[in-house]
């Protein structure tokens, strides 16, 4: 019985594992301006990023605050922004103490790309970035967590 007890225990212990980085869609691939990848999905009931993968963004940040994103097709091939709203809708989120701050800011369209400013005041790091833009109707969503 006691073999029993410590061969369960031990079978039980095993399955829990932990992990870093953010849940929902993940991309290895590498990117093509030095900046950070992430998936671009498609929000679907209830604003979570359930939807599927539909482009790849690169986020590039600039030291004077400026944010350029850059968008591809899955086999990371640039695409123009043109099909895609005018504005997208940015949020950059970080725990200050035991509290979230949130401040929004607005990317515009310039040529082939979205051009944005971060907002000033930024005290913490890591932070996140969620930016929303529409297409044809559709809302997508794309999301940078732990940038520094």
């Amino acid at each position: 019985m006691k073999t029993l007890i410590i061969g369960l225990w031990i079978l039980m212990s095993s399955l829990v594992v932990a992990h870093d980085g953010p849940h929902g869609s993940r991309i290895s691939d590498a990117p093509l301006r030095g900046g950070v990848v992430a998936p671009v999905v498609e929000v679907v009931t209830g604003g979570h990023h359930d939807g599927p993968i539909r482009y790849k963004c690169e986020l590039l940040r600039a030291e004077d605050g400026t944010v350029r994103l850059y968008f591809y097709t899955d086999k990371m091939v640039p695409i123009p922004v043109s099909k895609f709203s005018k504005l997208a809708k940015a949020t950059l989120e970080f725990k200050q103490g035991k509290t979230w701050v949130t401040r929004s800011f607005i990317l515009n369209q310039r040529g082939d790309l979205f051009v944005g400013a971060l907002p000033k005041g930024i005290t913490r790091r890591p932070y996140t970035i969620d930016i929303t833009f529409t297409e044809n109707g559709r809302v997508n969503r794309v999301s940078f967590a732990h940038l520094d």
